[in-house]
């Protein structure tokens, strides 16, 4: 196989490069598509069991005191992130967003529940994780 000097380093590490290029065209890499893709399903299930106000969730709403009339609009939203992340992959702006939108959500969640002087935390850290790696690799790979 020839290489050629103006198209290719020598360099092993610059053999790479055709897949990066392919990525950049495409918008997203396995890496973005796998952590999305992680954060959108479960977020998208968790907005819709908020819709129809599963109980575990209107009571852990009510304990952290958020006004349970409200609860649906938390569902309105989480379902709105996870359609935007999905869509992002196609236009990584808009999964940006989404993602920094979560992070701000989550981030509130676990606010409130240290407020509420509750410890279970683990959920929305999770949560907040995916979202925060989420947002790292949409905004941070490509051109």
């Amino acid at each position: 196989m020839k290489w050629s000097v103006d198209e290719w380093s020598l360099s092993p590490a610059s053999r790479l490069r055709p897949a990066r290029a392919v990525a950049a065209r495409t918008g997203a890499c396995a890496g973005q598509c796998g952590c999305t893709g992680c954060l959108a399903l479960p977020v998208a299930g968790s907005g819709a069991a908020t819709l129809v106000r599963h109980p575990k969730i209107v009571d852990t709403v009510a304990a952290v005191g958020f006004p349970v009339h409200h609860v649906w609009m938390l569902g309105v939203v989480k379902l709105a992130a996870a359609a935007g992340l999905a869509y992002g992959l196609l236009w990584r702006p808009v999964s940006v967003a989404a993602a920094l939108g979560l992070v701000d959500y989550f981030v509130a969640a676990i606010g409130m529940h240290l407020r509420a002087r509750r410890r279970d935390v683990a959920a929305p850290a999770v949560f907040l994780a995916l979202s925060a790696a989420s947002l790292v690799l949409m905004a941070g790979v490509g051109p």
